[in-house]
């Protein structure tokens, strides 16, 4: 009979570090989806910040080059002025 009652408490030290374990697997699990949960919501914000980044460069190079040009029609007039100026031709 003191065999059976050694097995059943061996028996017990098994389940109760089973328990244990599925417990710690269990926590570690839960924690792993929240992590997951904010790592998605963080990359959701990145983007939608990297968008509107996206956005505000392509109109700041559309009025870049609107300038660009309006800067090479006046350096092209200034030019011409000082060429008519040197060789004193009229216009």
């Amino acid at each position: 009979m003191l065999p059976q009652n050694e097995m059943s408490i061996k028996d017990r030290e098994r389940a109760n570090l089973d328990h244990d374990m599925l417990i710690k697997i269990s926590t570690t699990l839960e924690n792993v989806q929240k992590d997951i949960a904010d790592i998605k919501s963080n990359t959701s914000v990145q983007l939608l910040n990297h968008e509107q980044r996206i956005q505000n460069l392509e109109n700041t190079n559309g009025i870049q080059k609107w300038i660009t040009g309006t800067g090479i029609v006046l350096i092209g007039i200034i030019i011409t002025m000082l060429i008519s100026h040197l060789f004193n031709i009229n216009l």
